[in-house]
């Protein structure tokens, strides 16, 4: 037989009776089910729901939050520019709501028409629509198929 001091004894005790503690404790209580645990499926569904409103997919797959694709953006203005006929808006006496159907033309743009023109009176030629703060070359280009110059707008506006 082995030898041992007492202290050596008590511990192999003190030992054993844990290990055959922990054991009895797992025969008698297996794995319980926790109630205390939360599922989160509930918000995970959420969160992809939500997600999925404000996300969008490019051409290449990859997803976009926040921000518009140049795609979705590009059928919009379509659709904006489908809606109007080749010169349908005369330049001088177009209101707000009309400016601002006419393509690369914004709330702060369509604006700025009428505040130049408010000031300076109407516009003689499209070219003179460069004058216009936000109006270069290019958006003139892009607005010129659907806006026009009645002979008459001018006449009436020079007048006092």
């Amino acid at each position: 037989m082995i030898n041992m001091t007492n202290s050596e004894k008590r511990a192999i005790i003190i030992l054993v009776s844990v290990i055959l503690a922990s054991v009895l404790i797992q025969w008698f209580l297996p794995h319980e089910n926790r109630p205390d645990v939360y599922d989160y499926s509930h918000d995970d569904s959420l969160f992809m729901a939500a997600s999925n409103d404000t996300s969008k997919k490019n051409s290449t797959g990859s997803t976009v939050i926040g921000k518009t694709s140049k795609k979705a953006s590009k059928k919009a203005q379509n659709k904006k520019q489908s809606e109007l006929k080749p010169k349908s808006i005369d330049i001088n006496t177009a209101a707000y709501e009309e400016l601002t159907r006419l393509p690369r033309i914004g709330k702060v743009t369509a604006t700025a028409i009428l505040k130049y023109r408010d000031e300076n009176g109407p516009f003689k030629t499209l070219q003179d629509l460069t004058k216009v703060n936000r109006i270069g070359p290019k958006t003139l280009e892009k607005i010129s198929p659907y806006i026009y110059i009645t002979p008459d707008s001018i006449k009436t506006k020079n007048m006092p």
